[in-house]
This record gives C-alpha cells, sequence and structure tokens, in this order.
C-alpha cells in the first residue's frame, strides 16, 4: 500500500497547475487579454526585457510607455519582435505562493496519512 503513496500526491499535485499554463499564445493574444494601463513585461525575441504600461493594443503591434533616460517614452513593438508580454500582477504571485504551501502541506497530510505514521 505505501508503494502508491507517490503517484497520488504527484496526480493531486498536477492538478494544482492551471491547465492554462500549458496553452502557448502568441503575443497578440497575450496583448489583448491585457487590459489598457496595465504595468506588464516584454520579452523580445533579441532577449532584451522592458517593463511599462500599456497603452494601445492594434493587430500588428502594441504602444508601451517606459521610462527612458528620465524621460517617458511611448514605443510601438511589433508582435513579430516580441516574445512574450505578462501583465504584472502581485496579487497572482501571492495567491501562487499560497496555492503552493497549501499543496505541500496537503501532500504532507495525505503522504503521512498513508504511510501510517504517528
Amino acid at each position: 500500500m505505501r508503494g502508491n503513496t507517490l503517484p497520488c500526491v504527484l496526480g493531486l499535485a498536477l492538478l494544482l497547475i492551471p491547465v492554462q499554463s500549458f496553452a502557448r499564445t502568441t503575443p497578440a493574444d497575450q496583448a489583448a487579454r491585457i487590459p489598457l494601463g496595465s504595468t506588464v513585461s516584454v520579452k523580445l525575441l533579441d532577449h532584451t526585457q522592458m517593463r511599462g504600461r500599456l497603452l494601445q493594443v492594434r493587430s500588428e503591434d502594441f504602444d508601451l510607455q517606459t521610462a527612458r533616460n528620465n524621460r517617458l517614452e511611448i514605443l510601438a513593438i511589433r508582435y513579430d519582435a516580441t516574445r512574450s508580454i505578462k501583465a504584472d500582477n502581485p496579487l497572482q504571485r501571492r495567491r501562487l505562493i499560497g496555492i503552493l504551501i497549501a499543496g505541500g502541506l496537503f501532500g504532507l497530510l495525505i503522504g503521512t496519512a498513508a504511510t501510517g505514521l504517528d
């Protein structure tokens, strides 16, 4: 009976991972889902990373307001030069940490119950 504990715990852990994280989306799809005015992180194909506010989303590019040299600049960035666009969401990060901690405690509880330790 003890040999079945690890697959059960791993199966439960996989249920905690959102299915959406496995889906591949294009930068245009990512930008369309982010509310305008949100703070975003942008990774370009040349491995450049930028942060700024998403101002406008169009079919071929999007506008990013960023600070450079103590000035605000608005850059038009093409989707074909973009690797990913992600909204910065500190609440989501805290929620993920909480889910991981709860999942670990739940796995420990299940593992302890399955091995019969007191």
